[in-house]
């Protein structure tokens, strides 16, 4: 067998970079516009773990964010990302336009997430506290990177409610798509 050693500069181009948890470390891009969901994510996600009464939940007025660091994947083999460690002028234009029309996205994304949530996890015999509504729908998921795609984003989210499969947004051409992680 035979044995090939690498400089550790032409072995860091190759192999992505890993923690010391050996998971693969994804390069950074700033989206502040995504920080407005899941700002009180641990209080929904500790209420539904320990299955608190939601009605005693006090919401938390949301705060506009001046940084929120969001982890940027490439949806190929080996990423041009990974290889770089940071985040392209390419992929850069990519997101911004993707997300330039931001008020009508932002708007879809809160009620496609909105519908989602009320299909999936509420009885619809029970009334509806809509201030709690509101608070809990904007709260149980919380963005963990973003995937860029051919023709679109995907927001990888997690979500207090069902941990193994997660929460996906994809956006494309501003219409929003909101479902389980592993069926987008």
């Amino acid at each position: 067998m035979a044995v090939m050693f690498l400089p550790m500069y032409l072995w860091d181009k190759i192999f992505p970079s890993k923690n010391e948890y050996n998971e693969i470390v994804y390069p950074k891009l700033d989206l502040p516009k995504l920080g407005t969901w899941g700002q009180s994510y641990d209080l929904i996600y500790n209420a539904y773990c320990f299955q608190d009464d939601f009605n005693k939940l006090k919401p938390i007025p949301v705060i506009s964010l001046k940084s929120f660091p969001v982890d940027i994947e490439e949806e190929k083999e080996i990423s041009d990302l990974l290889l770089n460690q940071e985040v392209s002028e390419k992929i850069k234009a990519r997101v911004e336009d993707c997300l330039s029309n931001w008020i009508i996205i932002e708007s879809e994304i809160n009620r496609e997430t909105r519908e989602f949530y009320l299909k999936k996890y509420i009885d619809p015999n029970v009334d509806k506290n809509e201030e709690l509504l509101n608070f809990i729908t904007k709260n149980y998921f919380k963005i963990k990177r973003l995937i860029v795609r051919k023709n679109s984003l995907v927001l990888d989210c997690e979500n207090a409610f069902d941990e193994e499969h997660g929460l996906a947004i994809e956006i494309s051409e501003q219409k929003v798509k909101v479902n389980t992680a592993d069926l987008i």
